[in-house]
């Protein structure tokens, strides 16, 4: 029996009915944000800038450090609950972010116009379900656990199990 994962994301609208949320990248990873952001903490300490070919490490230790401060400030922003997140300086980060994060990336999908999305062939295990979706009021962003078990698994992705929805 093949593995299938049938997500569907909603917002709500201004008289509270849920709605689809149309055209959203969705990010299935092997392993939680907040855990990459750590990893790379240390990674960057681990990082010799005086051996040789210190010029090449010393970019790619910037690199590293901007894309991580970058992840840093995504997950800053979603966990302080601000009433009011600056989305461009938001869709910024998480753009700056994805370089330490795409490795743990399985795979990804976009919601079509039922707000629904598929992701197919995936073991079973524990697994974390990244998007951000940006509204006419600010952003909705996800970093949810899912337990995908072999068959159809369902989820919803709503304003309830957001990290931040505002």
């Amino acid at each position: 029996m093949a593995t299938t994962v049938h997500i569907t994301v909603q917002a709500i609208d201004n008289n509270g009915v849920p709605q689809p949320v149309v055209q959203a990248t969705l990010f299935l990873l092997d392993k939680n944000l907040e855990d990459i952001a750590n990893d790379y903490i240390k990674e960057l300490g681990n990082v010799d800038l005086n051996a040789a070919n210190a010029a090449n490490k010393q970019s790619n230790w910037i690199a590293l450090f901007a894309s991580s401060a970058a992840l840093r400030s995504v997950l800053f922003d979603v966990g302080s609950h601000f009433n009011h997140i600056n989305t461009w300086e938001f869709r910024q980060n998480f753009e700056k972010s994805k370089p330490i994060w795409m490795k743990h990336l399985l795979q990804s999908a976009i919601t079509n116009r039922s707000g629904q999305a598929w992701l197919k062939g995936i073991a079973p295990n524990k697994y974390w379900l990244v998007a951000w979706v940006e509204r006419d009021r600010g952003i909705g962003f996800w970093n949810y656990p899912i337990m995908i078990n072999a068959g159809e698994n369902v989820v919803l992705l709503a304003p309830q199990n957001a990290v931040y929805f505002k």
